[in-house]
Formats: structure tokens, sequence, C-alpha cells
């Protein structure tokens, strides 16, 4: 029997915000600048963004840069009894241990369990596979406990130099550890599944040579994954379109709310942003946006423009091989000089953060209370003065000894940087400092060859400006920049972005105990301490925290961008659009 509803009825539903309304789908379209490359560990910001649909990770980050289980049940730390040390002398050795979320399923209704993540383990340790691994080579072994608990242990000492002789040359008898120890296995950007993946290259994927079939294998374009979404058709060069799984996922922060998502490939981003005003895209995504932009986004009808804090910050290094720039004062001149609030305003319509450390302001590290540099031209006389670099009848560039004050001042030519290079030009030629702009293609100046003249770790400049992009863990960076280690010369074979070529006992002291360091608020306070170090020795001057862009409908709700590395669509389940 068929059952009609009358007229009047059916008017009332429609109206009120029905049932019959509630069950409308919902469809959101994502303007993408460039096609992703893959899902499968991702090279792209744009890859990164669609695998995130499908794919989780054992931990995350969130838009605070703060860590939430995912596919773990819970984050391992010393509180919990779940991280601990094993053994005497240099055959102790790290043991982490990772309960896992007994409730999850892959798209193929296949349970997620501890062979993936030992699988993915795996996968990642072939040397063909082409993942980082900087955390995952202080492993000895990934084992799996039963189903829903998977142990990570790192290399005792003496496993260390017999695995790596001239790396743990001066491990001493301390166990290897690392302080992204409770991400599990950190450098993977999600964790795959051993059942789809045995059958592309087999049961052995540390020693497989099949790594390359992934790339033409039908999981490449029809990925099984863990995630909220399921990748429905890839129309090369055009779109890509996922359709949800329905379900309220255990690992994820919500039953999704959209039931279609789309990402249209617009390389212009004038398409992007004129089908975004016409309701035919919701979003425009960072990888087709930049704070350029702004004065365009800001009167758009109907968008939100959003400008977050990113991870690369904008910055100057000294080097410190130069007799000038080795006197502090000389360098907090230039501090005090720059107009860093201008240059922001002027380059970056205002959108940038002003970096006040060499710690994003994000960081669970950044120290709030240390000393910092602010514009003050006057400071800036007086230090060059006593620091006996004089001007002539009160004006032009300041000389000493017949020397000029003057500096060789690199850049590349990308983007904002010769706008802001000749604006920092034109500021300290009022306290009498001569920059002397060169533009070096990036090819160049970030070669790791001692033969190319132009080359950073040849360190052949003065002054050289250029972003690093801040991780989760800052200790960690500044070993890489800032640690006299990792200076770039012939004897380390030029490894290491130590550019300025820093030097300073108790600052390599901190950072060696920051990278063996396991308890949170001893690293808190260790990260304090180097800040203020950094902050009074000043080998690199922090500018501006470049800004994530991104454009979206105002009735996009629960679209939260964050600095970390997963990209906008972290929280895509979360994400539901208010009814026009």
């Amino acid at each position: 029997m068929r059952f009609l509803l009358a007229p009047a009825f059916l008017a009332t539903l429609l109206l009120s915000g029905s049932p019959l309304s509630a069950q409308t789908p919902k469809t959101l379209t994502v303007a993408l600048a460039h096609e992703p490359d893959r899902f499968y560990q991702p090279s792209t910001l744009a890859g990164q963004l669609v695998a995130n649909l499908v794919f989780d990770p054992l931990v995350g980050l969130d838009d605070q840069m703060n860590p939430y289980p995912v596919l773990a049940a819970s984050i391992p730390s010393p509180d919990n009894s779940l991280v601990r040390l094993s053994g005497d002398g240099a055959d102790r050795r790290l043991i982490v241990t990772m309960p896992l979320r007994q409730d999850v399923t892959w798209s193929d209704g296949e349970s997620f369990t501890a062979d993936d993540v030992v699988y993915t383990w795996q996968l990642m340790s072939n040397p063909r596979s082409g993942f980082d691994t900087t955390v995952e080579d202080k492993l000895k072994s990934v084992d799996k406990l039963d189903d829903a608990t998977v142990q990570f242990t790192y290399l005792s000492a003496n496993e260390a130099r017999a695995l790596d002789p001239e790396r743990y040359k001066d491990q001493g008898s301390e166990p290897v550890v690392d302080p992204l120890y409770f991400f599990g296995l950190y450098d993977a950007p999600a964790i795959y599944p051993r059942h789809k993946l045995r059958d592309i290259i087999g049961d052995d994927p540390r020693h497989s040579r099949q790594i390359g079939a992934f790339e033409s294998s039908d999981f490449a374009r029809n990925p099984i994954g863990t995630g909220p979404y399921v990748l429905s058709n890839w129309d090369a060069g055009n779109a890509l379109t996922f359709t949800s799984r329905g379900v309220a996922l255990p690992q994820r922060l919500g039953q999704p709310a959209l039931d279609t998502i789309v990402f249209r490939i617009m390389a212009d981003k004038n398409d992007s942003l004129t089908a975004l005003t016409q309701g035919q895209v919701q979003l425009v995504a960072q990888d087709g946006l930049d704070a350029s932009d702004a004065p365009v986004l800001d009167t758009l009808p109907g968008v939100q423009a959003r400008y977050t804090p990113g991870n690369a910050w904008e910055h100057m290094t000294f080097n410190l091989d130069s007799p000038v720039l080795a006197d502090a004062n000389v360098r907090q001149a230039i501090a005090y000089g720059l107009n860093r609030d201008a240059l922001n305003e002027a380059i970056m319509f205002g959108k940038a953060a002003v970096a006040t450390s060499q710690v994003p302001a994000w960081s669970w590290a950044f120290d709030p209370t240390a000393p910092h540099v602010t514009f003050d031209p006057g400071q800036a006389n007086q230090l060059l003065d006593k620091a006996g670099w004089s001007r002539p009848g009160g004006g032009g560039i300041r000389a000493k000894n017949g020397q000029r004050l003057s500096f060789k001042y690199w850049s590349t030519p990308a983007s904002f940087r010769p706008a802001l290079m000749a604006m920092v030009k034109d500021q300290l030629a009022q306290i009498g400092v001569e920059v002397n702009i060169e533009s070096v293609p990036s090819s160049a100046l970030f070669d790791t060859s001692p033969s190319t003249p132009q080359a950073l770790v040849n360190r052949d400049f003065d002054i050289v400006q250029f972003a690093w992009v801040s991780s989760y863990d800052p200790g960690t960076d500044a070993v890489f920049n800032l640690s006299s280690a990792s200076i770039p010369s012939k004897a380390n074979g030029y490894q290491g972005g130590n550019y300025g070529g820093y030097k300073n006992p108790r600052n390599d002291q901190l950072l060696a105990q920051l990278q063996n360091g396991l308890d949170p608020s001893f690293r808190r306070i260790a990260m304090h301490e180097a800040q203020g170090i950094w902050q009074s020795d000043l080998p690199v001057l922090p500018l501006l925290l470049r800004p994530i862009t991104t454009a979206s409908t105002s009735r996009l709700q629960s679209f939260r961008p964050t600095p970390a590395p997963a990209g906008e669509t972290w929280n895509i389940e979360q994400w539901d659009l208010a009814n026009p």
C-alpha cells in the first residue's frame, strides 16, 4: 500500500527544517591550485590535503599544535607507564608501548590492527621507499604484542655503534632516544593497510624490490584507508570526488556532516575566487593563496579570509666569521634598526605575525617572557656609537678605521623577498648601515655542494635572508640550525644548517639535553633557557611568521587551519555548511 502526504502537511515539513530537508545530501567543493601527486606518502601539500580524507596517523596535531591520539588509543608518556628504560649500562634501551584503538576498520571492512603499524614501519625501512626516517632510524624494532598493542624498541648505545659507528661515536653508554617518541612513527604521514599492500609488494616490505609498483597499482588511484571518506572518482586534471563512509569513526572527532567533498583543480586564482563568490566552490585552499591576496580577499562579499600563523619564519642569518658581525652590538643594532611592524604592513599587508623569537608563538616551547628586540633607532645608534662606528657629519654610512659599515645581503628572488629586502636596505640606511642586495637563485643558495660559489654551505655571505620551517619540536630544529656541530664544513661533509657559524657551549649543552630528554617539563624549561641565549646572542634575527592564507564561504563551520604539516583538512569530519 502506498501512502500519499497531504499537500498542507508536506508544505509544513518542507518549511520547518523537517526530516526531509535534513536528509538533503551536502556537498562541499574545494579549489586546489595543484593536482595531488598521490595518496600514499604524498610529497605535495595538495596530496596531503586529500590524503587526510582517506588515511589516519597514530597521533595527530590539532590547530593549536597539541598532539592528540588518532589510531593510538592513548599517547605514551612516562606518566602513564607506557615509556620505560630497560637493561643496564650501554645495553640499556628505550621501550615505548602504544595501545591502539580496537574498533577501527579499513574502508573495505577489514579490521585495523597492530599488523598494519608494523608493516608500515617495515615499509618505511626500505631504502627505496623514499620516506624520511629521521626518527625511525633510531628504532631497533617495532613489534606486535597483540592486535591492539604495538611496541617500539629503540637502539641501545652498543647496538647503535655497531650499526653506525660514525654517527654514534659520541653516544657513550646512554641509550638512543628521540623526543618525538610519543608519535610512534613520527615520519609516517599515515598508517597503511597491510592486507592490501602485501598483495602489491609482498610480506617482506623492508627488502622488497617492488616498491615502485605502488605508482601503477590500483591502490594508488583507489586507496583503502581508515579515514571518513573514500575516493569515488578521480578525473585527472579536473577534479577528485570523495564520498562519506556515512558512519561515526571512533578515531575521528565526529561523524562527517558533509556527504561529498569535491576538490577542483583550478590553477588560476582568479578563477577560484570568482567561483567562490558565485557559490560554485566553498573553499580556496592554501596552496593557491598567499598574503598578497589580502586586498582582494578582504573585500569579497560572503567570504571569510583567514590568515593563520604558519610554520615558515622569515629571518636573517648573520655570518659570525665576519669580524664586524661577530660584535653582538652590531647585530643588536641591526635588530633595533628594523621596523618589522612596518615590513609586515607593507609587504604582508599586516597579515603576518611579527616573530619575536626563534620559536613560533604557537609552539609548546615558546617563552612569552623571553626578552626581544623592538624597533628603537635611538638604541641602534647608541650601540653602533659604542662599537666605534661613527657617522661623518651625523649622516650617511658609518665607518670605523676607514672601513664602511657595509654588508653583502643575500636572498632569493622568490615572491615578496625583493620588496622586503629593499625596505630592509632603506631602514638600515637610516642608522648608517649599508647592505648590498644580491639575488641568488634558490637552486644555488640551497645547493649542498661546495662547488657552487653562492651556496649557503660555503658561508660567503655577510647576511642572508630565507625561511626556516618549524616542526613540532623546536629543539630538534635547533640541533640542525644552531648547534656548533651543524656548521657546514669539509670535516662534516658540508652537512647542517648552522650557516652563520654560531658557537655557544651552553647552547650546545642544552640542545644535547633536549635531544636526550623524555620529560616534557624539563624540555620546556631547557627550551626557555635556550631562547634567552639566542635572543641575547642573536645569531639569527627573526622577522616575520608567514601566514597560511585560506578563503571560504562564511557558511563553512568548524574550519580551523593549522600550521601542522597535515594542512587545513586535518579535521574534515567536523566541517559543515550552514544553511544559506
